[in-house]
């Protein structure tokens, strides 16, 4: 059963950014939960995709896991985002409590960053190490 945690649905989401002249930012994580067809966004929106929210959840809930914490797959999001929006901005959302473990969100950038095979080096998410 879909959270229905989003102002709009797949359907609407897509033909909202197809009527407008702007941009927009695609949420993964609610996207998961609600059960849309990530690779369908991608492919009809394309290049208007401006930014990600990277987060992963079981489906049920919006839990804001850590990237590889959850039921999304995310080899295949960064495939897909090689393939249909590369160079869009990517912002890793966590729930406040794992900020607490700055070790584990290194592991995630380090993920992220060898799978953004198509930026080049210099446009790749720098890796911040924790004090």
């Amino acid at each position: 059963m879909p959270l229905n945690n989003v102002l709009f649905g797949e359907t609407e989401f897509i033909e909202l950014f197809n009527s407008i002249p702007h941009n927009c930012l695609f949420d993964i994580g609610h996207a998961h939960c609600n059960n849309w067809n990530i690779e369908n966004v991608l492919d009809r929106l394309n290049q208007r995709i401006m930014c990600y929210h990277l987060h992963n959840n079981y489906g049920k809930l919006d839990e804001h896991n850590r990237i590889m914490d959850g039921g999304l797959d995310m080899g295949m999001i960064f495939d897909l985002y090689n393939i249909y929006t590369p160079g869009a901005n990517l912002v890793i959302e966590y729930r406040p409590d794992l900020l607490d473990t700055p070790k584990l969100i290194d592991e995630d950038i380090e993920y992220i960053q060898k799978n953004l095979q198509n930026m080049s080096a210099d446009k790749r998410i720098p890796l911040m190490k924790a004090n």
